[in-house]
């Protein structure tokens, strides 16, 4: 009786083998399914990097074509900046100039700012009127008159100590109206104009360090003026 059920047993193990051999994927055949699997997913895997590839061709295109019409728009406003000369109101400018017994020379304010937009220098001259009245009203009269400071300027070493100078003054002191002019005006426009702090509402809490109505008002006006 052992000796018939083993081997019946041995027939079934024998069948199941030639059965396994005969639905079981060879070796060659795993294979191959996986360098079809890992071939499409390659070409996949292509297809979406030459997409990418060309959007990035186009968007480098773009970007260098804006930075030439960057260039070409920049080089545009400089050349517009430098038109103050005849668009600044010179008899308006003398006049003011008059009204405050200023002694601030018109044509040589127009000539030390021409190298700057017309309504920056505006702007400038309504800083001078509020601050000083144009250079003929100060907190310190008698020694301040001959710092040739109208906008009430400070120096960086003012600015760095938090202190006066020696003579207590908080303002800079400059030789003449000429040095105030070739050294306010381009930190002027650094500090502010390239910023994009070019409005008076733009510009007064930075110049102020704080918001004025009344600073406000008198260079708005000034600007309006000129």
């Amino acid at each position: 009786m052992k000796t018939k059920i083993a081997f019946v047993l041995a027939g079934l193990l024998c069948g199941s083998l030639l059965a396994y051999s005969l639905i079981s994927p060879s070796k060659e055949e795993v294979v191959q399914a996986m360098y079809q699997t890992t071939e499409t997913e390659l070409e996949y895997w292509q297809k979406l990097y030459n997409e990418k590839q060309s959007e990035a061709d186009e968007l480098k295109v773009k970007v260098e074509f804006k930075q030439k019409e960057l260039s070409a728009l920049r080089s545009v406003l400089e050349a517009l900046s430098g038109e103050i000369a005849q668009n600044l109101n010179r008899d308006a400018l003398i006049n003011l100039l008059a009204k405050y017994n200023s002694p601030i020379n018109a044509d040589e304010y127009i000539k030390a700012c021409s190298k700057y937009p017309t309504e920056m220098c505006k702007t400038f001259v309504g800083i001078m009127v509020h601050e000083s009245r144009l250079c003929t009203a100060f907190y310190l009269p008698a020694i301040e008159k001959d710092y040739h400071n109208c906008s009430g300027w400070k120096s960086e070493e003012i600015l760095k100590t938090h202190q006066p100078d020696k003579n207590g003054s908080w303002l800079q002191r400059f030789d003449s109206y000429q040095d105030y002019y070739e050294k306010v005006l381009p930190r002027f426009y650094a500090f502010y104009w390239q910023q994009n702090l070019r409005s008076p509402e733009q510009i007064v809490k930075k110049y102020v360090g704080k918001y004025s109505h009344n600073w406000v008002n008198t260079v708005a006006t000034t600007i309006i003026n000129l």
